[in-house]
């Protein structure tokens, strides 16, 4: 049975039309006759009706069965195998023949491995003779895998990859049903083998080459399902299309879109993803990424940012250079505002100093090119321009000649196009005015901060010494810690203008002008410490040395209330402890605030304590100076440190030292001196002989400042502190601070709020007291509040008044103590029929300044 040698590349791998004889395997039959009958010779050819081949598929056996009908015992049942790549097989075989003209059945089915994938039959006439040419077509069908498919869906679908790139397909196979059928074979084939090629399992891979590709998916019975890739080329660079270069208000969004182009050596790429960002510009792109279309075209919506002036936008993709985008922001001008000017006093018909105005953008951007538009509205001065243009920092001036006589002139600058406007004023003053000549003031002292009994008074005079009326004169301070007020004025029939007097905040001399146009005068004033009240420690505290030896001197400084330094002030020294000697019982302080005294200790071993009084005065400070016996190393504190405690309280735990020597033992019988430095804080006992475990302690009373507070102890040269924590106590105090005795119409919320403060024993503001706010009389009816004290102690409330004219009277109570409480009175000054839109409306909100 010869296979037909027109097989062109493996065994079975042509595919023809269905229903066309497609390479023809022949088995020929060679049947042996009956004794009377002869021999019949017949070619069996089988004729595929439809076939896909693959270089996978092979025969390797053929089965075949000759009957005689309607008998269906076998004449012949034969498998052939059939040898690998083999393009034909023979088979003899003998079959009796029954008559002259026998009839025969002949089935025959190819397989691979044990599997049938191809099945037919046919009648035969045998007729004795030896035809040689004569061939019986057997029509053979595929029943192997998947022969019941009518239909396959490749995914993904159409798609788009770079042009090297590679995509894996899946062949779904479905039956007439519409069912999933599984482990059926497909053979996969590309429309253009030189766009890319695919793996027998359906991996796409491109050949780097721009086109679309056709990848075929075909079921051995026929079936088939075609899906199309589009290749394109890598993208080399970005390029900026259209869109570059705009410009448009700052804020504002570009007119026109920008489009980017990616492109590869052989034109436009589609599919890249570029993205988008606003680069240092502060303005915003939309979208902030997109994928490059079919043209190889993306485009973004830009948002200028705020700031006037060239702005960078960047378009970037994965392994490209970015491509920069130019944008200038420009200003629309929406406001006016002074810039100098403004204020000037002069001779009248004096030109001024120029006017100047800002014109500035929505977003403070100047904005030049921009029309002002000016007109005299007060006065008969005359303008040097009706309009200017503002230039490139936005400003834009104009000269103003003041009116002839003695006035304030105002002037209008409008932005045009807008009602935006400002007024610059300026004050005309008589003509004349050659000196200013001190009348009163000069030479005067005081205190830091205290307002001059004598006001400070010039008189304007023209050339010949006449006095100047109408003339403007300016006051100032050579400090800005003095004041004067007010600070301008205009002189009166007598030619005479006059300012008070409040001096600075430190002691010395201070200056104060007057100034009207080119004259001006001067006086000084004194400002002097206030009297001594508080006393410091300066230096010279805990020294230690050999017992009998004296010390560097003990200096302290005595201060006014603001903390200026007092010369002149007495100070009391008295030993308290010990048995040392002072060098003078008093001292006075030196144009510095100092004051110092020499101590020498005691004879013996132990902590001596020296006391520094201002005179007249409760303020004081303490020395403790140590006299040391040899031996003593190391003093340490052992306990009482990091406590907190209401102030003015004793804390729990004493305040422990150690005293020992270089070998860490203990040191008995050493004087230790403890001090507390806070304001009101104290210690008991305040000196004290360390026991035979070198221990020496003392009781802690707090201070009255909040906050942290210092303890020490001290022995000569050693000493040891602990910090101990104060914190406010119970509230004993409510006191009225701000608010009282307002008045206003009918409704009206009073301008100032109503203001508390609770304090404790010692005056330190309680936090988070509950302070309840309630009317207790007058013709209105309000709901009472409870608010809590800020972190000073201030509890703060808003009062509206009611419709009806009278006295309103408020408290404000000590939820914890009703007992501390006071009294607000306002008062109603007009009535309105109709009720006020709210009558409970009370909340804090009010800052201590």
């Amino acid at each position: 049975m010869p296979l037909p040698a027109s097989r062109a590349r493996s065994q079975f791998s042509r595919v023809l039309a269905a229903g066309v004889a497609a390479w023809t395997l022949a088995a020929c039959g060679d049947f042996a006759p009956a004794a009377t009958h002869g021999v019949a010779s017949r070619n069996l050819a089988p004729a595929f009706q439809r076939a896909v081949f693959d270089a996978a598929v092979s025969i390797t056996q053929m089965h075949i069965v000759i009957t005689r009908p309607p008998s269906t015992v076998a004449l012949v049942d034969t498998i052939v195998s059939v040898a690998p790549g083999a393009d034909s097989v023979a088979v003899s075989l003998k079959v009796p023949l029954a008559s002259n003209e026998d009839h025969l059945s002949a089935t025959i089915d190819l397989l691979e491995s044990g599997t049938v994938l191809y099945h037919g039959a046919q009648d035969i006439v045998a007729k004795p003779g030896r035809n040689k040419n004569a061939t019986s077509v057997v029509y053979v069908q595929y029943v192997g895998p998947g022969a019941g498919a009518a239909r396959v869906a490749v995914a993904p679908a159409d798609t788009s990859i770079p042009a090297n790139g590679s995509v894996p397909y899946a062949a779904s196979v479905f039956d007439h049903n519409g069912s999933a059928m599984s482990a059926v074979p497909i053979v996969w084939t590309v429309g253009d083998n030189t766009l890319g090629s695919v793996s027998t399992n359906g991996l796409f891979s491109g050949a780097g080459r721009r086109g679309t590709a056709s990848v075929i998916a075909t079921t051995w019975s026929g079936v088939a399902d075609t899906v199309h890739v589009t290749l394109r080329p890598a993208a080399i660079k970005l390029t900026v299309v259209s869109g570059a270069g705009q410009s448009a208000p700052a804020g504002s969004t570009l007119p026109q879109p920008v489009v980017i182009e990616s492109d590869g050596v052989d034109g436009a790429v589609a599919g890249v993803t570029v993205h988008f960002d606003a680069g240092t510009s502060g303005g915003s792109v939309q979208p902030q990424s997109a994928v490059t279309d079919a043209s190889g075209r993306a485009s973004v919506q830009i948002t200028l940012g705020t700031v006037t002036g060239p702005q960078q936008f960047n378009a970037t993709a994965p392994g490209l250079a970015p491509a920069a985008i130019g944008a200038t922001a420009t200003a629309v001008a929406t406001a006016i505002a002074k810039s100098s000017g403004d204020g000037q006093a002069d001779s009248v018909g004096t030109a001024l100093k120029p006017f100047v105005v800002k014109v500035t953008d929505a977003y403070g951007n100047a904005a030049p090119g921009a029309t002002v538009s000016w007109a005299v509205i007060g006065g008969t001065g005359s303008l040097s321009s009706a309009s200017s243009t503002t230039d490139a920092s936005g400003l834009a001036s104009v000269t103003y000649t003041l009116s002839k006589t003695s006035r304030t002139d105002s002037v209008r600058a409008t932005l045009a196009g807008t009602s935006a406007n400002v007024i610059f004023t300026a004050s005309a003053f008589q003509r004349g005015a050659a000196k200013l000549v001190v009348i009163a003031g000069d030479g005067q002292s005081g205190i830091v901060g205290a307002v001059l009994g004598t006001k400070f008074v010039v008189q304007a005079q023209d050339a010949l010494g006449n006095p100047v009326s109408n003339a403007a004169v300016q006051f100032a301070a050579s400090s800005t810690t003095a004041l004067v007020n007010p600070p301008s004025a205009v002189t009166d029939a007598s030619g005479e203008a006059s300012t008070t007097i409040t001096l600075g905040g430190t002691p010395g001399t201070y200056t104060f002008t007057a100034t009207a146009g080119k004259a001006s005068a001067s006086v000084k004033a004194t400002a002097t410490a206030g009297s001594a009240a508080l006393l410091a420690l300066v230096s010279g505290n805990a020294q230690a040395d050999s017992a009998g030896l004296a010390l560097n001197p003990f200096v302290v400084k005595a201060t006014d209330q603001k903390g200026n330094a007092v010369a002149g002030a007495t100070v009391a020294w008295a030993v308290l402890g010990g048995s040392g000697s002072l060098a003078a019982a008093s001292s006075v302080t030196d144009a510095n605030g100092l004051a110092q005294a020499v101590y020498t200790l005691s004879r013996i071993a132990r902590v001596d304590t020296v006391e520094a009084t201002l005179a007249g005065t409760k303020a004081s400070v303490l020395f403790t100076a140590t006299a040391l016996a040899r031996g003593v190393a190391k003093l340490v504190a052992t306990a009482g440190d990091a406590q907190s405690g209401v102030v003015g309280v004793v804390l729990p735990t004493k305040f422990s030292v150690r005293a020992s020597d270089v070998l860490g033992n203990p040191v008995a019988g050493l004087n230790v001196t403890f001090s507390a430095s806070a304001l009101g804080a104290s210690v008991s006992p305040r000196a004290a002989v360390t026991d035979a475990t070198g221990t020496a302690s003392t009781s802690m009373t707090l201070g009255s400042v909040l906050g942290a507070q210092v303890f020490a102890a001290s022995a000569g040269t050693l000493s040891a502190s602990v910090t101990e924590t104060a914190i406010a106590g119970q509230p004993t105090a409510l006191t009225k601070i701000a608010g009282d005795a307002q008045s206003d119409t009918a409704c009206a919320t009073l301008k100032n709020p109503l203001v508390v403060r609770a304090t404790d024993l010692f005056g330190n503001g309680v936090a988070n007291a509950s302070v309840v706010w309630a009317q207790v009389g007058g013709p209105g009816s309000h709901n009472s509040a409870t608010l809590a004290t800020d972190s000073l102690g201030y509890s703060a409330a808003n009062y509206q008044l009611p419709n009806t004219a009278g006295v309103d009277t408020l408290t404000a109570t000590l939820q914890s103590n009703s007992k501390l409480s006071v009294m607000f009175t306002e008062t109603i000054t007009t009535s309105v029929s109709t009720s006020c839109p709210s009558t409970s409306a009370l909340r804090a909100s009010w800052t201590k300044r």
